[in-house]
């Protein structure tokens, strides 16, 4: 890893470094992104993906209705979104609920 002057560092190098997105690589944000339109297009007006949390998912509901939905679904969402990767890294699923 170059330092170049002024003590900053090429992007590359920081995308490359272990701890630079918390252990999750960028290809695989894509294609959770993909993986999450294809899989949960029927419950786009109720919940969607919110954000990562190593390895977590974070879904917001719009309702407590529906983050109990999610919470049923848990098991079947993980396993859903898992089969679009090699490693299955997705072990939770973590519900914030929009009051």
């Amino acid at each position: 890893m170059k330092i170049r002057r002024g003590g900053m560092k090429c992007v590359a190098d920081i995308l490359d470094s272990p701890g630079a997105l918390f252990g999750i690589k960028p290809q695989n944000l894509m294609i959770l992104r993909q993986a999450w339109d294809a899989e949960m297009s029927s419950f786009k007006r109720f919940f969607y993906l919110d954000g990562v949390e190593k390895n977590a998912v974070i879904v917001r509901a719009v309702n407590s209705s529906a983050a109990a939905e999610v919470r049923l679904r848990k098991n079947e969402i993980i396993r859903s979104l898992n089969k679009y990767f090699r490693n299955k890294w997705i072990k939770e699923v973590k519900v914030v609920c929009k009051i």
